[in-house]
């Protein structure tokens, strides 16, 4: 009897123990799910954020930058073809091209883009650490970026140096630019695949 009584016993601490084991996985598989969440909810934030920055501060600067540098653009244009003129009594249309990369890079500076950089580098240190959803914020910006980086890369490999190597911004426009490139060719692919199909 008093065996039978031992036996039930260390069966009860046995589904005790079971139930316990039991009782923390899923204790634990709540709370990795309810961290998951939080992570997800933080970076949705992040992405929120990364939005508003280009929607309400990073394009407007570029349309304000694009104004002055096309302005002062021209009037350099404008007094070194006057230079030229009285000069040599011809008119040109077209900076020589040294003296033009020249001409838009100081412009460029003057019209403060480096400004621009300096917050796309802060915002890319969230894109490339992954601290965003990808899905929620590289197709609303992804054109803008890399279409501006691509527009200012003689200033983006001007101002890259190894005490500001905006490592981010580069970091990014290759992941994109890959990501874009790839999306164009299996739309190409996809387009000629139709035509191919219609002609069977």
């Amino acid at each position: 009897m008093a065996d039978d009584v031992a036996r039930f016993a260390s069966e009860l601490a046995t589904v005790a123990g079971v139930g316990g084991v039991f009782y923390a996985l899923k204790s634990f598989k709540k709370s990795e799910s309810d961290s998951k969440q939080a992570e997800l909810s933080e970076m949705m934030k992040n992405s929120i954020e990364v939005l508003r920055l280009f929607s309400e501060s990073i394009i407007p600067q570029i349309g304000k930058c694009q104004e002055v540098y096309l302005d002062m653009y021209e009037s350099s244009f404008l007094e070194y073809q006057q230079i030229v003129f009285e000069k040599e009594g011809k008119r040109i249309e077209h900076l020589p091209p040294e003296l033009k990369s020249a001409t838009e890079l100081e412009c460029k500076i003057k019209a403060e883009y480096i400004g621009i950089f300096n917050q796309l580098e802060q915002v890319c240190a969230y894109i490339s650490n992954d601290l965003i959803i990808d899905d929620v914020v590289y197709p609303t910006v992804h054109s803008v970026f890399i279409r501006f980086c691509d527009r200012h890369d003689d200033l983006l490999n001007h101002l890259t140096k190894d005490s500001t190597p905006y490592k981010h911004v580069h970091d990014v426009l290759y992941k994109w630019k890959r990501k874009s490139d790839r999306q164009m060719l299996e739309k190409q692919k996809e387009d000629v695949d139709k035509k191919l199909a219609k002609l069977k």
